[in-house]
């Protein structure tokens, strides 16, 4: 299985080679980036209820701060199973807080409101789902990080919703929020499947 899509990839080689070396100079702590990351995304859900454009650039930042914990303990050596465990933890109500702002937003700017809780909430269970099962198969000894939307493509395509919105009103957030809520599904259910097929196939040869 692939370990990350080439966006991602594309993405923590230039966090390596640019922002790496900064931290460093500074000795900033990887708890500390995935803290700060969490704030942001709270301020990012926030923000998004009344202005989506500085809400997306904040969602942007946020979403930087969350990538960079992982990379400055593993380029330190002191990657841990506690920092992992925080970071995912803290991941999830990151986006849980940025998916109820925009929901405050729809709400708000008067969008169907059955339509736009029900992409919210597909939304925000289908990311849950996209971690759970690689985390569940992990656990079960199989690995498994295939699929469209990890976290940073859904970063990014909330942060472009949020920018769209702006030119755009009343379409941007709702149709994207409505793509995320298929996508991350079809992602979970997709990985659901090679995950099983993994364990099966690990069975029958053990069997």
């Amino acid at each position: 299985m692939k370990r990350d899509t080439p966006l991602v990839q594309l993405f923590y080689k230039g966090l390596n080679r640019y922002i790496l070396p900064l931290l460093d100079r500074y000795h900033v702590t990887p708890d500390q980036l995935t803290v700060t990351g969490l704030l942001l995304s709270g301020v990012a859900g926030l923000i998004f209820i009344w202005h989506p454009g500085l809400g997306a650039a904040m969602l942007l930042a946020g979403g930087l701060f969350d990538s960079l914990d992982g990379l400055v303990a593993r380029a330190r050596g002191s990657a841990s199973k506690a920092g992992a465990f925080l970071d995912s933890v803290l991941d999830r109500y990151g986006e849980l807080l940025v998916l109820a702002g925009i929901w405050g937003y729809l709400y708000r700017t008067g969008q169907p409101v059955v339509l736009a809780t029900l992409a919210i909430l597909f939304t925000l269970a289908g990311s849950l789902l996209v971690s759970y099962t690689r985390a569940r198969g992990e656990g079960l000894g199989v690995s498994c990080t295939s699929g469209l939307l990890q976290r940073p493509e859904r970063i990014l395509l909330l942060a472009l919703a949020g920018f769209l919105e702006t030119l755009l009103p009343g379409m941007a957030l709702l149709g994207i929020t409505l793509l995320l809520a298929i996508l991350t599904n079809s992602t979970a259910v997709g990985r659901l499947l090679a995950i099983r097929h993994q364990l099966r196939q690990a069975a029958a040869e053990q069997g």
